[in-house]
């Protein structure tokens, strides 16, 4: 099966947005990491850096840490925000049989499961399950997972029934949703962004409307039917 991913991830902390905000976009095709500008949606990272396994489908962060998805390996791994290398010591098996989306608000990281309509709360040292099995979410398929402050938002992809929803952080039940094919989503400290599953676009998204209001071309276009995310981190200070 080919699927498009994308994934978007903003790595945040508490306190007011800084220029420490960072937002980061993985690429399934060629297994690639980059670090994007939030306001352009451009490459910042010259070209990008292999990710350390093959199909990162999300890639997320909470608190100044980034963490990336692996298909090949079914594991997490949390990665060296400035180099985008692995510093887990090879990742940790996911709770997830298929992960996708990694990420989070606050203190408090999740990781989705693309195939088993499951996400999970997972302890940012240790990348164990600490949601006791997990919750069930509204639809089928989700993609990327991530959020902004204290609030969290999931990405499915189902045929007919693609959803980009806010979600309550200790239940995953629906609060808002609109029709939209997504697949990556994440945010830094007040802002929240997405990635297309078709269309190789990445958007700045308003959380209470879940519309775009910036879009831009993603940094890599050779994607051939896998998959992708976008999320990002705020430094601690």
């Amino acid at each position: 099966m080919n699927y498009f991913w994308q994934t978007v991830f903003a790595t945040a902390g508490g306190g007011a947005a800084t220029a420490a905000d960072r937002l980061y976009f993985s690429e399934n095709t060629f297994a690639t990491l980059f670090e994007i500008d939030m306001d352009t949606l451009a490459d910042i990272s010259a070209g990008g850096r292999a990710a350390p396994s093959g199909s990162p489908l999300g890639i997320g962060g909470i608190e100044g840490r980034i963490y990336v998805n692996s298909m090949n390996s079914d594991k997490t791994y949390e990665l060296d925000p400035d180099t985008r290398i692995d510093i887990s010591g090879g990742g940790v098996t996911s709770p997830s049989s298929y992960p996708s989306g990694v990420g989070g608000m606050q203190d408090r990281l999740y990781v989705s499961d693309y195939s088993y309509q499951r996400a999970y709360e997972i302890d940012p040292d240790t990348m164990l399950d600490i949601s006791s099995g997990g919750y069930a979410t509204t639809w089928a398929n989700p993609n990327g997972i991530g959020g902004m402050t204290d609030r969290l938002f999931l990405s499915s992809y189902n045929a007919g029934t693609s959803r980009f929803q806010e979600v309550d952080p200790d239940t995953l039940s629906n609060i808002a949703f609109v029709s939209a094919s997504l697949a990556g989503v994440g945010g830094t400290y007040d802002r929240l962004f997405a990635c297309s599953r078709t269309g190789y676009n990445v958007y700045e998204m308003d959380p209470d409307t879940l519309s775009s209001i910036n879009s831009a071309s993603s940094p890599s276009s050779g994607w051939s039917g896998a998959g992708v995310g976008i999320g990002g981190t705020k430094a601690t200070v």
